[in-house]
């Protein structure tokens, strides 16, 4: 066989398997934007179901791992909710009034150092401080806590509302200095009332939130996780001020340990990415 023969076969071959890594990428869904990972879902909880226990209330997690059960306090309620307008009022959500909120026991399934975090929620009113969706390992200044918050702000352009934007919190090295957070944006902001799909994810590098499964705000920290041991509480902080509780309704909160494992493209984000600690893009900083 001639030497251009060979070379010919070996650049056909070449071309072959190129083309067959892109053709599987394109089938999984791989973008520019973001890679889709095949997390496992660690922790799932939608109030569908739920049980008492010497008393006790709880809602089961319905996923595959054993991490626990959500533990209800005594004036926690359940309803019929919709989430989805397209959905008829058939599932259950977990109904915050200020005061209430789930207590679900640490487990080092809970703790991935990279993760996936995602939510449906609505806010039925808003403080002039955070209402934490949910908060893991202490208050916001400690090494590995992590949580959501609704925060009322009020966007340039629109007349004086109760208007709300979600944060996305995250401590790599303890102190104020090395809190991170990414804060969803609103062409037409949310008022109460409004049920929302949230989501965070942390991938090593960096700390992204997104509003209906579309890319908000990355935050570059490039810096490893450190996994710490604290409960998980929807519905409020380890502070158990009135005003950090949640008021509102949640339903179908996962975690994955994996990050974006949920997501197969990010979309045109239109938010911004910051390196550095604390961010506090179009508003105030969220306490503890």
């Amino acid at each position: 066989m001639s030497k251009k023969r060979i070379i010919a076969l070996v650049v056909i071959l070449i071309a072959l398997i190129a083309g067959g890594v892109y053709w599987l990428l394109a089938i999984k869904g791989v973008s520019a934007d973001v890679a889709v990972t095949s997390g496992r879902m660690v922790g799932r909880w939608d109030f569908d179901s739920k049980y008492v226990s010497n008393g006790v209330t709880k809602v089961i997690n319905t996923a595959q791992e054993n991490v626990g059960d959500g533990i209800f306090t005594s004036n926690m309620l359940t309803r019929d909710c919709i989430f989805d307008t397209r959905l008829a009022p058939s599932n259950m959500c977990g109904v915050f009034n200020g005061s209430s909120y789930v207590k679900i026991l640490h487990n080092t399934s809970l703790e991935p150092e990279q993760f996936t975090i995602r939510v449906n929620a609505q806010a039925a009113e808003l403080t002039s401080g955070p209402q934490w969706i949910f908060s893991k390992n202490g208050t916001t200044t400690d090494n590995g806590f992590i949580g959501m918050a609704i925060q009322k702000y009020s966007p340039q352009g629109f007349a004086p509302g109760n208007y709300y934007r979600v944060g996305a919190f995250m401590n790599i090295g303890g102190g104020a200095d090395n809190l991170y957070l990414a804060w969803t944006y609103e062409s037409q902001p949310k008022s109460i009332g409004y049920w929302g799909t949230y989501a965070m994810s942390y991938d090593g590098s960096k700390l992204r939130i997104y509003n209906g499964n579309v890319l908000n705000q990355e935050i570059a920290i490039n810096k490893a996780r450190k996994t710490s041991n604290g409960h998980l509480y929807l519905g409020r902080s380890t502070n158990t001020n009135k005003s950090s509780l949640f008021n509102g309704e949640i339903d179908n909160f996962e975690i994955y340990n994996s990050p974006t494992s949920i997501f197969r493209s990010a979309g045109n984000s239109g938010g911004t990415t910051t390196t550095g600690g604390t961010t506090t893009t179009g508003g105030t900083t969220a306490g503890n």
